[in-house]
């Protein structure tokens, strides 16, 4: 199977789908302006931070975040709306599922780039160089979005 690496420079399909394109969604009333948006966003425990960074696009989002990466290094916690969600954690990986499945109902184009992906392996080849657990890495990230795919396909 071919591999698609998932970057915004890339082609169509791969571009739509990086995560620092900007696929806007709304997940429990926040408008986010894109994936990395709502990543950046988690950094921030207080609810009034969340829904600025959210609306940023991804560039504002990653600099204004940049203050709170030593924080989120040390401590592996992220928030949304006023729950703490370890790195690690089973709640958190359900977080990014929720994240994906509102992108994927609310932007028919990111659905669409997401078909349009097939046969394709998606890789991410940016996730790899993380020295420490980012807010997403390569597996969670492709696995997700390949899971979803298969669902897109299957409703056909």
């Amino acid at each position: 199977m071919s591999q698609l690496d998932i970057d915004l420079i890339n082609a169509y399909p791969a571009n739509v789908l990086s995560n620092c394109f900007e696929n806007g969604f709304y997940l429990d009333g926040v408008w986010c302006a894109s994936v990395t948006s709502f990543l950046h966003a988690l950094k921030f425990q207080h609810l009034v931070d969340q829904v600025i960074v959210c609306s940023m696009p991804p560039e504002g989002a990653r600099h204004r975040s940049m203050e709170m990466d030593v924080q989120y290094k040390i401590t592996q916690k992220l928030w949304w709306q006023s729950v703490c969600y370890p790195r690690t954690s089973r709640e958190y990986q359900q977080l990014l599922d929720r994240i994906f499945h509102a992108l994927i109902n609310q932007n028919q184009r990111f659905a669409q780039a997401l078909k349009d992906s097939f046969p394709h392996e998606l890789t991410y080849q940016m996730g790899r160089d993380q020295k420490v657990t980012p807010v997403l890495t390569e597996e969670e990230f492709c696995s997700k979005l390949m899971r979803l795919r298969g669902n897109l396909l299957a409703r056909r």
